[in-house]
This record gives C-alpha cells, sequence and structure tokens, in this order.
C-alpha cells in the first residue's frame, strides 16, 4: 500500500488517500505500507497546527519504531 497524506491534492494512481494524520495512522497500523507521502501544510480543513500535520505522522513512526509499538514492519 502506497499512502497520500494531503487535504487537497489529488494522489496519484495507486496511492490511498487520506486527508488527516489520523487516517494515516489507522493505515500504518493495519496494514503493510511500502511508501508514504506526507504533506506538512495541512489546514485548509479544520486547521490546527498542533495536531493536524504531517510531521506528526513522521513523530508517531518514529515513537513506534523506538518502541516496538504498532507499527508494522
Amino acid at each position: 500500500m502506497k499512502i497520500w497524506l494531503d487535504d487537497v491534492r489529488l494522489p496519484p494512481n495507486g496511492w490511498t488517500w487520506v486527508k488527516t494524520p489520523w487516517e494515516a495512522i489507522d493505515l500504518l497500523k493495519t496494514n503493510t505500507v511500502d511508501e508514504i507521502s506526507l504533506d506538512n501544510d495541512l489546514g485548509l480543513f479544520n486547521y490546527d497546527p498542533t495536531k493536524n500535520e504531517g510531521r506528526h505522522v513522521a513523530a508517531w513512526i518514529e515513537e513506534q519504531a523506538m518502541t516496538g509499538g504498532d507499527l508494522k514492519p
């Protein structure tokens, strides 16, 4: 699976489109993900810079790798 996190731009063919970090994290928890593209200026919809950026997904990935959490290899 390829995940495309962006609140505005359409994904390339073959990518699964999600519009929030939480949707991306849910897919990472339940699927084998080969590639992920993270938009870091999410905000045209429900803007909250403390919770709604691609960097929050990257931080979650790092935390899971360090703690042996929900991230599938």
